[in-house]
Order: structure tokens, then sequence, then C-alpha cells
């Protein structure tokens, strides 16, 4: 019988986007405890399509570009640097971790994008307007348009949760060239929430991610799932 290959480890340094137009009066919402509903009225209530930074969202991604540099933080010696199609999460991706400092690969990946449906700030715009927004970046994976995007239904927890483990998953199935120096990824909080829960990735001490925080993590194949110890946070 053929052995099992051995199990591999990765560097992953996960990033949550910056401050987007849809956080603003939700994000202190959900810190002072609302409910959910309440959370997604106040999302609601601030939607947009593909919903960019806002002012402080560019300002506080800028200032951990300026602590990544000043620490020589390893995230800018990543191989590869993967993002939601979303613009907030390539956006944020490139002013924390611009081309001048990181040389990693950049690549789009949907698979990372943001709980789907309900809320028009989840629907990205056609690729080529991406492709000429973020011309550093590699598209290929993204549909040109967003089709199948329901505004009826939020997608479920378990299906999103299942989406981020793929998503993982497809990383690993990278060349390991590809990913040797470490990768990172950035995505949404609500993705990463739900990864946790999805029942295949064992973490401690997770939570909720900030706008603009990034987690050095060592993530490790299980042969069922993955293993995820958190390093530090930034």
């Amino acid at each position: 019988m053929k052995a099992a290959p051995p199990l591999r480890s990765l560097t992953v340094h996960f990033l949550r986007h910056s401050q987007a137009l849809h956080n603003v009066r939700a994000e202190p919402l959900r810190a002072a405890g609302c409910t959910f509903s309440e959370f997604l009225a106040a999302m609601k209530a601030d939607d947009a399509l593909d919903a960019p930074l806002t002012a402080k969202g560019v300002e506080d991604t800028r200032k951990l570009a300026a602590s990544l540099r000043a620490t020589a933080h390893p995230a800018l010696e990543c191989t590869l640097l993967v993002a939601s199609p979303l613009s907030r999460a390539l956006r944020t991706a490139d002013l924390a971790l611009p081309p001048a400092a990181c040389g990693a690969k950049r690549i789009a990946q949907p698979l990372w994008r943001e709980i789907s449906g309900l809320l028009l700030n989840a629907k990205h715009r056609p690729r080529a307007a991406l492709e000429r927004e973020f011309p550093g970046w590699d598209f290929a994976a993204v549909a040109e348009d967003d089709e199948g995007f329901d505004l009826a239904e939020l997608e479920g927890r378990e299906a999103c949760g299942a989406r981020a483990v793929a998503g993982l998953e497809w990383i690993f199935s990278l060349p390991p060239a590809l990913t040797a120096g470490g990768v990172a990824v950035a995505c949404h909080g609500g993705i990463l929430s739900y990864m946790a829960e999805s029942g295949r990735v064992e973490v401690e001490g997770w939570g909720k991610f900030g706008n603009c925080e990034m987690r050095t993590c060592t993530v490790t194949e299980t042969g069922g799932g993955f293993e995820i110890e958190v390093k530090e946070s930034a």
C-alpha cells in the first residue's frame, strides 16, 4: 500500500481588509455587543457595490505597512499573496504589502471572498474593471461577472466555512516553490470566523479579526483538515 504523503506546514499571514464604507457604523455596534441582525442592518444602511476602503481604512493600512517595514516582518518575504476579488481586500493587500516591498506573486482567488449574498458590498465588480484597477494581480480564477450572486439570501455559515477550507486546500495544492517563503491571505472577517467554525480547522483563541489586523500563523495539514497556530498579531 502506498504510504500517505507527509503532512506539511506553511506560514500564512491572514490579513483582514481595512475599514470599508459598510464598516463605519456596523463595526462599533458589533464591538458593543449588538445582535447579528442589528449588525447586518447597519451594514445594509451603508451598503455599496464592492464597497471601497474609507480614508481611515487607507490611513490605517499605510500605518500597518510602515510597522511591517520597521520590524522587517516576515510577511514582506512571502512568495505568494492571495486576495479576495473584492476591492477592499485587494487594496489592503497592495497598501500593506506593496510590490516595491514584497515581490510575491499576486493571485485573486474567489474562494476567499466574503460571505456571499444579500449585501452588495460582497459582490465584486466585473473582472475587466478589477484588472484595470489592480494590474499587478492574476485574475484568471475570477469570473468576468459575479454570476450566481444572490441578493435574496445570505450564504450559510457551513457553506462559507467549507469555502474557506477549500481555500486552504487550494494553497496547499500549489507548487511548493510558490509557497516556500510563506503566504499572505487578504480577505474578510466573516469568512475567517466561519473557517474556524467549520469543524475541519483546529485553532485556539481565534476570535474575531479587527479591520486591518494581520495574524501570522503556522498552518498544518492534518489529513482531514488543518491545524492553525497563531504566532503573532500585527
